[in-house]
């Protein structure tokens, strides 16, 4: 779950994405849903957009700028098993692993979904790299 302002995005597992208006934190009122096609496990958000990890399906993306119509923008299917997921900055990260070493990676939103990936073994760079 990730909370803005007075929202709550929560990964539903295969309900998808649903948003709660929590302004009156004893009557959360459910605002919209994002149709999931996997098992949404974490979200994280900024500015006008989700990032939802799925079980099986990496991240999906979500536009949020109108809470009562959440609309499904991207994707990208990595191999793995996308379970955690967070935006710093400019980039999103997501935690993926598997039957091998978890993996981290970096995406930059607004830009094509190419990204690095980074294996338990490997350090990750410092600065803020374009990819």
């Amino acid at each position: 779950m990730a909370v803005a302002g007075n929202h709550a995005y929560v990964a539903n597992s295969t309900d998808g994405l649903r948003v709660y208006d929590v302004s009156d934190p004893a009557n959360p009122i459910n605002t919209g849903h994002g149709i999931y096609n996997g098992s949404a496990q974490c979200v994280a958000v900024a500015g006008n957009y989700a990032y939802v990890s799925g079980y099986t399906d990496g991240m999906r993306i979500f536009d949020v700028s109108d809470l009562t119509n959440v609309v499904s923008v991207g994707n990208i299917n990595n191999p793995g098993t996308g379970f955690g997921i967070t935006v710093s900055g400019n980039y999103v990260y997501l935690a993926n692993g598997a039957d091998r070493p978890a993996h981290l990676r970096c995406f930059r939103p607004g830009q094509s979904l190419k990204h690095r990936a980074y294996k338990d073994e490997q350090t990750m760079p410092t600065t803020r790299r374009s990819t």
